[in-house]
């Protein structure tokens, strides 16, 4: 499959990215949303009082769901990820 082709499924909109490194646009992307999750985690978390770390595995399951309820609302979500061969 060629680099940046988007791949649709219903509602759901990925891009499947064979080289992700090299993918600046889709790189950029990744940071935006990790970023974003990152603020809202930290938002929640300090009106506690606590402080938190940055924690990716905490922030991959903050994305993935957060965008499993986008689609399941019928928003398309631009998503770029990489499959290992």
């Amino acid at each position: 499959m060629r680099e940046n082709t988007a791949l649709y499924y219903g509602k759901e909109v990925n891009q499947r990215v064979e080289n992700l490194d090299n993918n600046k646009d889709a790189i950029d992307q990744l940071d935006t949303v990790d970023n974003a999750s990152f603020e809202l985690i930290k938002t929640l978390v300090e009106t506690t009082g606590e402080d938190i770390d940055w924690d990716i595995s905490i922030i991959s399951e903050v994305n993935e769901s957060v965008i499993q309820i986008l689609r399941s609302r019928g928003y398309r979500v631009w998503y770029p990820y990489s499959e290992d061969e």
